[in-house]
């Protein structure tokens, strides 16, 4: 005996239990394979059952649940939902003389049909229409019921009739509850606004006014004839709100906000905003002609008087020349001074325009005390200077003839024998005038000249076509100038003929020189000599044939432009190494690659090679 258990999973028919025997007389045992079977529903039509036999003998059915499907037809292999439940139908063969009889079940669920419900969006409604009719369809075709889970803003009559109650968010649920063959449909929920009607309020612009306008009553009016109420929506000092009246009390903006909060039929209107300006009374500044004054005089107090009787302020508009503090003016400095006159108004005044009123500060003048100047030699250069000014600020000095004589500060260097005039000055500043210029002049006359020595450094070696720069200075702090004495070696050029050239690698002599002055004899000339510039070498070296390790020692050759003798040393010992006569003997150590280095290290005249 042969025996099998299956279950339906996820729709999918599978069999239950399948077997067949056989005897011992040798009878072949058969198994019975069922097509797989969907769930069904109760409005899906009756099908036809498929299975076979592995003998290939025809199979017959049965429902092993008729209350849930039955079965009829030819073999009974047609089967018809008949309640929703598990479906078993059994396969059967009855074997015969060469295979045993054979049993396979296979279930499939029967369920009822699904539906759906189509229930279009709902528009916002006013609540004073009252009510409002809803439809809705099932795929069924059946009548579908209404329901409402907002009762306090609406309810469900019949045959879709919605009543309004209030004004809010309306919720209707639309439902079908399906029959014996159709299962109930999924709920669909649809909400709609319930709005309470619009006003609008009418208010008109407000005019400006004066403070002294005030109170002033205010009009506006609302579509829904409900009352308007007024408030000042800012918190401000210029103006106040008690019912339709409105109190000013300084001058500035003030905005006035009308408003109807609405009611269980009116939503509340939009909110309307006038604003208009609160004036002031004007006033003007009186302010009397100011007089000159000098910048040594004392402060001084100003007045002005405004139409208002309000406190005039001054300022200054000229602070570098003068300043106020309260109705007192204090003068700094010589120029224009301008002081202007305010009043910033209050409540009741705007600020009047500002007056103005200037007048001139004066400088004062001021005189220099120059002492006659005694005549001087040029040995007794420089002479000090000495000369004040009653203002005691700085007196200034020049040369009117610096062919003679020149002026640094209060410093005056004679230069030459003549007559030496020197002026003295003071500008002035912002308090005094420039003073008259006055001049002392005095003779200047010849004195014995003085010796005077030269340093001059020594000259370093440069080689053939370089340069260098001479330098060397005179006791009397005159200008050296220099010269070649050697010019087929070297040549003195550029400023003083301190740039110093090389010509030739002979000797070279450079002179230095100061001429003297009208107070200062020749210096001695003195001279420096360059040695003989050295002269570059280079080395000629032939390249080395490749050597066997066992190859006897060999001398290398190399030459140099100078003619003096090269050395030779290895720069890998641990594969050659080089000895004998300058090193030029290489004898071979190791297998590997042998590098000599040639040098001439250069003497008196010729530089190291390289």
């Amino acid at each position: 005996m042969f025996c099998a258990i299956a279950l339906t999973v996820s729709g999918v028919s599978t069999p239950l239990a399948s077997w067949s025997s056989a005897s011992a007389t040798g009878i072949t045992a058969q198994t019975i394979t069922f097509a797989p079977i969907p769930d069904k529903t109760m409005l899906d039509s009756a099908f036809t059952v498929m299975a076979t036999s592995s003998s290939g003998l025809g199979v017959t059915f049965k429902s092993i649940t008729a209350a849930v499907c039955s079965t009829s037809g030819i073999n009974h292999q047609i089967v018809a939902p008949e309640a929703p439940g598990v479906c078993t139908i059994e396969a059967d063969q009855a074997g015969n003389d060469t295979y045993a009889a054979a049993t396979q079940q296979i279930s499939f669920n029967v369920v009822k049909a699904p539906q759906t419900i189509t229930f279009a969006p709902l528009p916002d409604v006013a609540l004073s229409i009252g009510f409002v009719f809803v439809t809705a369809s099932a795929s069924s075709f059946r009548a579908v019921t209404f329901t409402t889970t907002t009762a306090t803003v609406c309810t469900a009559g019949n045959d879709g009739e919605i009543d309004l109650h209030s004004a809010g968010t309306c919720t209707v649920h639309a439902d079908q509850a399906g029959t014996d063959l159709v299962g109930p449909a999924p709920t669909v929920s649809r909400s709609f606004g319930v709005g309470r009607s619009e006003q609008a309020i009418t208010f008109n612009s407000i005019t400006d006014h004066p403070v002294s306008d005030s109170p002033v009553m205010l009009t506006a009016s609302a579509t829904s004839l409900l009352p308007v109420t007024f408030s000042v929506p800012n918190t401000t000092t210029v103006c106040s709100v008690t019912g339709a009246t409105v109190t000013l009390t300084t001058a500035g903006s003030c905005s006035v906000q009308a408003d109807q909060i609405g009611n269980d039929s009116y939503s509340a209107a939009p909110s309307i905003t006038r604003t208009f300006t609160v004036t002031q009374e004007s006033q003007t500044i009186t302010f009397a002609v100011l007089p000159g004054k000098n910048v040594t005089d004392p402060p001084f107090s100003v007045s002005a008087a405004a139409s208002s009787l309000l406190l005039v302020v001054f300022t200054t508009t000229t602070r570098t020349v003068c300043t106020a503090s309260g109705t007192t003016i204090t003068i700094l400095v010589a120029g224009t001074c301008t002081v202007e006159a305010d009043q910033p108004g209050n409540a009741t005044f705007g600020p009047a325009d500002a007056a103005f009123q200037s007048f001139v500060v004066s400088k004062i003048d001021q005189t220099i005390t120059f002492a006659a100047l005694a005549g001087r030699s040029l040995a007794q250069s420089p002479v000090t200077l000495t000369a004040t000014a009653s203002s005691a600020l700085p007196v200034t000095f020049t040369s009117q003839l610096p062919a003679v004589c020149t002026v640094s500060g209060a410093t005056v260097t004679l230069v030459a024998v003549g007559t030496c005039t020197i002026q003295a000055d003071q500008a002035g500043n912002d308090r005094y005038n420039a003073s008259p210029p006055l001049q002392q002049p005095f003779t200047v006359t010849a004195a014995p000249k003085t010796d005077q020595t030269i340093t001059f450094a020594a000259l370093a070696d440069v080689a053939v076509n370089g340069t260098l720069t001479a330098v060397a200075t005179a006791s009397s702090g005159l200008t050296v100038t220099f010269s070649s004495t050697t010019p087929t070696a070297c040549t003195a050029t550029g400023a003083n003929g301190s740039t110093i050239t090389r010509l030739t690698a002979g000797a070279c002599t450079i002179q230095a020189d100061q001429a003297g002055d009208a107070t200062r004899n020749p210096a001695p000339p003195v001279l420096q000599t360059l040695g003989v510039a050295k002269t570059n070498q280079t080395i000629t070296f032939a390249p080395l044939p490749n050597l066997t390790i066992n190859h006897a020692p060999v001398t290398v050759v190399a030459s140099s432009t100078s003619l003096l003798p090269v050395s030779f040393t290895t720069t890998t010992p641990a594969v050659c190494t080089a000895s004998g006569t300058n090193g030029a003997t290489i004898t071979i150590v190791a297998a590997g690659t042998c590098t000599v280095r040639a040098d001439q290290m250069g003497g008196v005249t010729v530089n190291a090679a390289a």
